[in-house]
Formats: structure tokens, C-alpha cells, sequence
């Protein structure tokens, strides 16, 4: 989402970026990766995850569509982020957020 939104500023700002589609990709994964993030960052959802031996999740068979994002990082010099950090620090902010929320909650209750 943060590199699409760059994206979207950096296509306004350039000229070099005037009357030119971007396709703004950072990779491919699918449901097993996000699962497998999960279970090796944060131990504690272990009981909410499917089992490793669980089948699916995984790509399509004959592998998933790809797109060309060469342009977006060439002409509007997008470096996009990782993946697994992508996911995991989304979800330890997510975590803090939550804890905040319940902290502030607690304050105004005493």
C-alpha cells in the first residue's frame, strides 16, 4: 500500500513519468507464505495456524500471473519493500496499536 501511494506521488511529480502506466508489484506470495511468516515470528498464534502438514495455500498450478514492473522502479525509482518485513511489522504495529488502545481504555476507567 506505501509503495503504491509513492508511487501515485512520484507519477504526479516526474515529468519523465507523464503519460506512462506503472505497475506497481513488489512480488508474488501466497497464503502458505504469510502462514509460515507468521508461525516463524510470532509463536504465540502457533494454536490458531493450520498444521504444516495441511495442504493448499500455495500458487495456482502452472504458477501465478506475472506482471513487468520494471518501469515503476526504473522511471520512478521505487525500491519496494520486503515482503516478510511488509508482513511482520505490520502486525507488531498492529499488536501495539491494540495494546495502546487497551492501555488507554484502562486509564480512563480509573
Amino acid at each position: 500500500m506505501r509503495d503504491v501511494a509513492l508511487a501515485h506521488v512520484k507519477a504526479m511529480e516526474l515529468p519523465i513519468a507523464a503519460n506512462k502506466r506503472f505497475l506497481t508489484t513488489a512480488g508474488y506470495f501466497n497464503n502458505r507464505m504469510i502462514v509460515d511468516l507468521i508461525r516463524n515470528h510470532f509463536p504465540e498464534y502457533h494454536s490458531a495456524l493450520p498444521s504444516e502438514s495441511v495442504e493448499g495455500g500455495n500458487y495456482p498450478e502452472g504458477g501465478a500471473f506475472k506482471t513487468d514492473n520494471t518501469r515503476s522502479i526504473d522511471v520512478l525509482g521505487i525500491k519496494y519493500k520486503d515482503f516478510e518485513d511488509t508482513v511482520v511489522i505490520r502486525s507488531i504495529r498492529s499488536k501495539l496499536h491494540q495494546n495502546s488502545r487497551v492501555m488507554a481504555l484502562k486509564t480512563l476507567g480509573t
